[in-house]
Order: structure tokens, then C-alpha cells, then sequence
């Protein structure tokens, strides 16, 4: 903290008269004001800034509190204010540029996202695009809801619709909170489209012709009640581990101990 508040007092100096920098100051004094006695080189300087702008703390910053020297606004602030980019193009590769594709994990369509998946994935595959955008590369960031498997068809059980209903659903709750967190996708899109349907079907049609996969024979529960084989995420039961043994254990994990498991 005392060296970010010395290097950030050291510059501030040069902007201190310049309007432009205003709202950048104010800010900039916001971090500095709690760390004052750890700089004390630049007392002086912190205390012109202080009377220049008549803003004490962050707090009064967003509040847009009047200075009591001039009796207006120290810094005008949109609450509402959003980071859009102007202008987006469809994005190729370029030659001579370094051009980055970056994807973040596709969340699954049956929740509402938390603070941990948006900060685990979704926003650091953001800062990271926005920082190489800054530097001059040709990104290309993606993402989108992942919309097949056994989570899908568990939630739309529990909630009484259809699978589709339930991706559309979700999808619209993602993409509305991702948004409302300014996270810039160039594509935020969905695995349901029929453009990934061919893309999926390629690639398995490469592999089924090409004999790149293996056999292997494995056992699966089967529920005699609704008669079908049942997947891993439908199978509750004991972790066979010895050292935890944990009831509600999943068909192919136990969230106790972290195992793999393979239902018997």
C-alpha cells in the first residue's frame, strides 16, 4: 500500500490543473486519503488536491456532493453508466496480428449464477480480453450456456417443464446478469444451435470414420419403476470409499471426499 500511494502521489502532481483529469484525481485521492501518514512527502500535495476538488472520500465521490468552496458538484457520476464498445465487427483473423481466441467455461443451464461462477470464470476471461484488446491484439472472446446433459433434464423434472423450456429459461437469466455486469462477449451464445449441431456431428462423423475411439463395456443402474437405464447425476447412494462412506453420495462423484465413483 505505501509504495502504490507514493508512486500514485508522484504523478499526480502533473494533472492536478488539468479539467480532463478530474474525475481520474478524485479517485486517485480516494486511495491515497486512508494511506495519508505513509506518505507524508506528499502531504502537500494531497492537500491542494483536496481543496482543488473538495472531495474527501470515495463516498462523497458517488454521492456527488457539493464542494463547499464553489458549492457545485465536485465530479458529475452516472450510476447507470455502462462500458459498451462502439462499433463491434465481425472479427477474422488477421495477418501480422497476434490474434487470441478466448473462452470461458460454458455454465450450465439450471441456475441462477453466483458471484463464484462469474468471478471463476465468465469475468476473469473478460479482464483478460479487455486487457489484450488494450494492448492491440485481435481477440475474439466467447461464451454461452451449455445446454445438453443430465443437469438439464434433472432441472426440467424438478421444475415440471420440458428441457427446452428450461434452456430457454436459463439462458435469458445468464445472459441478463452477465450483461448487467458488463462482461463484453463477441458472441454469448448457446450449444442447442443447429450450427453446433453440424459442427458436433462433424467431428463425430471424423472420429466414427476414422475409428479414433475405443470399446469398452460398462455397467449402468437401471430402474425397473420407469423403466430405463438411468444416468449418473438420477443415482444417490453410500461412497464405497472406506475412509468416508458418506451417505448421498452422486452415481459418479462423491461431493464428501471428492472421489470418483463408479455405481454398483
Amino acid at each position: 500500500m505505501k509504495v502504490f500511494g507514493g508512486l500514485l502521489a508522484d504523478n499526480l502532481s502533473k494533472f492536478v490543473e488539468d479539467p480532463k483529469w478530474k474525475a481520474v484525481i478524485v479517485l486517485a485521492y480516494s486511495y491515497l486519503h486512508p494511506v495519508e501518514k505513509l506518505i507524508s512527502k506528499n502531504k502537500n500535495l494531497l492537500l491542494k488536491i483536496k481543496e482543488k476538488f473538495a472531495c474527501q472520500t470515495w463516498a462523497a465521490f458517488l454521492k456527488g456532493e457539493k464542494s463547499e468552496a464553489t458549492g457545485e458538484k465536485s465530479v458529475e457520476f452516472m450510476k447507470s453508466a455502462k462500458l459498451v464498445r462502439i462499433g463491434k465487427e465481425k472479427i477474422l483473423p488477421k495477418e501480422g496480428c497476434r490474434n487470441i481466441l478466448i473462452t470461458s467455461a460454458l455454465p450450465y443451464v439450471n441456475n441462477v449464477p453466483h458471484l463464484g461462477n462469474i468471478i471463476g470464470c465468465v469475468l476473469s476471461a473478460d479482464v483478460a480480453a479487455r486487457y489484450n484488446r488494450q494492448m492491440g491484439h485481435n481477440v475474439l472472446y466467447i461464451s454461452g450456456t451449455d445446454e445438453y446433459g443430465t443437469a438439464t433434464e434433472n432441472k426440467a423434472q424438478k421444475e415440471g417443464v420440458t428441457c427446452q423450456q428450461i434452456c430457454d429459461k436459463y439462458h435469458k437469466i445468464h445472459k441478463d446478469i452477465y450483461e448487467w455486469f458488463d462482461c463484453d462477449f463477441d458472441l454469448f451464445g448457446r450449444t442447442t444451435t443447429p450450427k453446433h449441431e453440424v459442427i458436433t456431428q462433424d467431428i463425430f462423423k471424423d472420429i466414427w470414420e476414422n475409428k479414433k475411439y475405443f470399446e469398452k463395456i460398462t455397467d449402468q443402474q437401471f430402474c425397473t419403476a420407469c423403466d430405463r437405464f438411468l444416468a449418473d447425476r438420477f443415482v444417490f447412494g453410500k461412497c464405497h470409499y472406506a475412509a468416508c462412506g458418506a451417505e448421498g453420495a452422486k452415481g459418479d462423484q462423491c461431493d464428501a471426499c471428492g472421489q470418483l465413483i463408479e455405481a454398483t
